[in-house]
């Protein structure tokens, strides 16, 4: 069975690593592009945060009914991300290592769709 998921990465590189990594495991990785309608297929949301103006992308796509990833490494006073264990929204970390980063989405994935093992 496959599974949508869609990605939201505005620099591309994430999309990239993903879909070499994990995309034969866990199903379809589709790229939001702005100018496309969003068919509201998809089983679960990537959000790569590289901007807080990004943010206003994160509010119009985001759905309660999904678990969603945000990745993100903005941290400051101005803006930071804490996980608070409420909800469907899982916070990554994109200060760390490739490796580790890896094994965190694989951890995240396999939690988060467990039909796909």
């Amino acid at each position: 069975m496959e599974v949508k998921i869609l990605v939201y990465d505005s620099q591309i590189g994430y999309y990239e690593f993903l879909k070499h990594v994990f995309t034969r495991k866990f199903g379809i990785l589709r790229l939001f592009k702005k100018e496309k309608t969003i068919e509201d297929d998809y089983r679960m949301m990537v959000f790569f945060l590289h901007t807080e103006m990004e943010l206003l992308d994160f509010f119009r796509l985001y759905r309660k009914d999904i678990p969603v990833i945000l990745a993100s490494s903005v941290q400051g006073n101005n803006f930071q991300m804490k996980y608070t264990g409420n909800g469907n929204i899982y916070h990554l970390d994109l200060t760390s290592h490739k490796d580790k980063l890896q094994q965190e989405i694989q951890k995240l994935f396999s939690r988060l769709l467990p039909e796909m093992q």
